[in-house]
């Protein structure tokens, strides 16, 4: 009878932990923040600035996309962290020995993984221990390098227009 009910246990933590998941799905309908766009085109175009103000402004947007994309994979970072230190003895959170921590020390340690492993950087520092981590880890290594070509090719556009537009005015 004691198997049945370990079995019973892990599958009822399964759910568990499934619908902790759909959960923190919901908080992505946060989503509609992308909504900032159409606010930056209608600012843009009721300022009219000049091409230079204009791609420091690209520069500004593009930066926020990027620190808005690392604050979502910080926050999943520390949601995985959690849910993992539940079924496994030692997550990234307890093997760095921060799951007592303040909210501030854990919010900085989640974002410092985060951006390191979205630039490529990833000095290993913090590193993904169980194998949800890793499943999350490689998700965000994966999403991070979309978000790197598409980095690349904004800098580009705005770098391209903004020597087009000096050239014309010559």
């Amino acid at each position: 009878a004691l198997p049945i009910c370990k079995q019973g246990l892990s599958t009822a933590t399964g759910i568990v932990r499934l619908l902790r998941f759909f959960k923190f799905i919901k908080f992505l309908r946060l989503i509609r923040v992308l909504k900032l766009k159409n606010i930056f085109v209608k600012l843009e175009n009721y300022i009219n600035l000049s091409d230079t103000v204009m791609t420091i402004v690209g520069f500004f947007k593009l930066s926020v996309i990027i620190l808005f994309i690392s604050h979502w994979f910080a926050c999943i970072w520390y949601f995985v962290g959690v849910s993992e230190s539940e079924v496994h003895p030692e997550s990234w959170l307890t093997h760095y020995e921060i799951q007592n921590e303040g909210v501030l020390v854990k919010y900085i340690s989640s974002i410092y993984w985060a951006i390191t492993t979205m630039i490529t950087v990833g000095y290993g520092d913090i590193v993904p221990i169980t194998p949800g981590e890793k499943i999350m880890a490689i998700c965000t290594m994966l999403v991070a390098s979309a978000v790197f070509a598409y980095t690349m090719n904004r800098i580009n556009m705005l770098l391209s227009g903004l020597e087009s537009s000096s050239n014309f005015a010559r």
